[in-house]
């Protein structure tokens, strides 16, 4: 697969966290050669908000090239060449990546679809389910509803996998990590969280934020 990554940013404060993390991630796409286009957004007031206008972006990125797309958040850090991802069949849908080898260790980073009329109706399914979270005010972000599409078109369309290499979380990294997913610190994802009910331990340990700041 000859695919691109794709991603954006917009901040919600002034930390110009994200900004800050898209320099990084276009620095270590360049440096091992990966095609990308990231692009800065307006932001929509929140973080929450902000996330949910990923699939409709992974969508609308899809419809007009005719590669495949690789999203990452913008605050993955990259510490090898995504590899993995050229290995899939053109018949490949969807690729998932996930941090234990079942379903229930699916993150939302990376992502990658290719381009199939597969692929863009399982995007079309989860900006409808983002959609619906947004009319009923939900605090849910675009992780959740991923999942409920993730258990409706796995028995009918080509879904696969990549592991733990790809998805590992801030400050447990070892030689054979590829990506280290992005935990912002951001305080409008942290009032998410708390409407969501999760209690400040729990909080810190998903705002890991910048842990190697200039």
């Amino acid at each position: 697969m000859n695919y691109k990554v794709i991603s954006y940013f917009c901040d919600v404060d002034d930390s110009f966290y994200y900004e800050k993390c898209s320099v990084d991630l276009i620095k270590s796409l360049e440096h091992f050669g990966v095609p990308y286009e990231i692009e800065q957004l307006n932001s929509l007031g929140s973080y929450k908000l902000n996330c949910s206008r990923k699939p409709k972006y992974i969508l609308d990125k899809l419809e007009e090239g005719k590669c495949p797309i690789l999203w990452l958040d913008i605050d993955t850090v990259l510490l090898k060449s995504p590899d993995a991802f050229d290995t899939f069949s053109d018949d490949t849908d969807v690729v998932i990546s996930t941090a234990i080898p079942n379903v229930a260790g699916i993150k939302a980073s990376p992502l990658l679809f290719n381009n199939t009329d597969n692929a863009k109706s399982f995007l079309k399914t989860w900006v409808a389910e983002i959609n619906k979270n947004l009319a009923a005010n939900a605090e849910l972000f675009d992780h959740e509803p991923l999942f409920g599409v993730l258990n409706e078109y796995m028995p009918k369309i080509n879904i696969e996998f990549v592991g733990g290499d790809y998805c590992v979380w801030p400050g447990e990294e070892t030689e054979s990590t590829v990506m280290v997913m992005g935990l912002s610190d951001v305080n409008s994802k942290k009032d998410s969280l708390r409407k969501m009910g999760m209690t400040e331990d729990v909080i810190e340990w998903q705002s890991v934020g910048r842990r190697n700041e200039d």
